[in-house]
């Protein structure tokens, strides 16, 4: 009994002692656009997990992965989703290429974003062009009268 339980202790042991064995490595880098200006906010994460991070301010990022895991994809609005193999690198430039094709898809609501096939409702456009020369003391009083169905009221103070 107790020899089963010794064996028992050894390969849990054996197991523990396994995954300390399973090394990680930070891997750093830079993400920027076609004009070499740095994107904040790029999406950063390792293939296949749920493991990320964004970049800063300067484009700048810095993820720990495991040994194993040896892709990082990046993604940004307006931008090809890119997947980078990283081998021996642990310090990537990254350039991000515009797509124009998924600009096209996104409309803005109020103080957010949908995509075109996600929206219900009706779309009214502006011209702004015909809104500078208009004179008004606000935005809003602009757009009254160049969106067909747009109401706009202003609240009184009294």
């Amino acid at each position: 009994m107790e020899q089963n339980l010794g064996k028992t202790l050894l390969f849990l042991f054996c197991l523990v002692s396994l995954n300390s064995w399973a090394q990680e490595r930070t891997i750093t880098g830079t993400v920027s656009d076609e004009d070499g200006m740095p994107l904040p906010g790029v999406t950063v994460q390792v293939k296949n997990t749920s493991t990320g991070t964004a970049t800063n301010f300067d484009g700048e990022f810095s993820l720990s992965v495991q040994e194993n895991q040896n892709v990082l994809v990046f993604s940004f609005l307006g931008y090809e989703k890119q997947e980078v193999v990283l081998g021996d690198n642990s310090n990537l430039q990254v350039t991000m290429q515009e797509d124009l094709e998924s600009l096209d898809e996104v409309v803005v609501v109020g103080y957010g974003t949908t995509k075109a096939e996600n929206l219900v409702g009706a779309v009214g456009t502006a011209d702004l062009d015909n809104i500078e020369s208009r004179p008004s003391a606000d935005v809003a009083s602009s757009l009254q009268g160049a969106v067909p169905g747009l109401n706009i009221r202003s609240a009184s103070g009294g």
